[in-house]
């Protein structure tokens, strides 16, 4: 089973993306965090994150752009900065996906850059296709 870090501070936006998984992709477990500093201590296995069997590696991070303690451009920027996390696919939602946002994300080093929506498919599709690639 696959572990997505979903960063969002927004109940709704985490209700409708727990569900739309939960249905459409039941082999992947999500884990929700709510700003920069708890996805950081997520990813480096510390404090409340600590335990691992509860908390388990990620193999995938979806973060909103707009989340508090930062932003999710922060948190690409920190995950590309260590090497351990170099290979990590991250995938950032924002509620205005204008083409000069996504360009950023994209040359930040996201794999995506999506319009957050109630609509999952292309996030879906997205999620699939950053953790089932073949990496070299």
């Amino acid at each position: 089973m696959k572990t997505i870090l979903h960063v969002e501070d927004d109940e709704h936006d985490i209700f409708f993306l727990k569900r739309a998984f939960g249905s459409q992709a039941p082999d992947l477990r999500i884990h929700n965090v709510l700003n920069v500093a708890d996805a950081m201590a997520y990813l480096n296995a510390e404090g409340l994150y600590a335990n691992l069997a509860k908390f388990p590696a990620v193999d995938l991070v979806v973060s909103d752009v707009s989340i508090p303690g930062g932003s999710g451009f922060q948190l690409l920027a920190w995950i590309r900065q260590q090497p351990r996390f170099a290979g990590l696919p991250v995938i950032l939602l924002t509620g205005s996906a204008q083409q000069k946002e996504i360009n950023y994300a994209i040359t930040a080093g996201a794999n995506f850059c999506l319009e957050k929506s109630t609509n999952f498919d292309e996030l879906l599709t997205k999620v699939r296709a950053s953790l089932f690639v073949e990496r070299q």
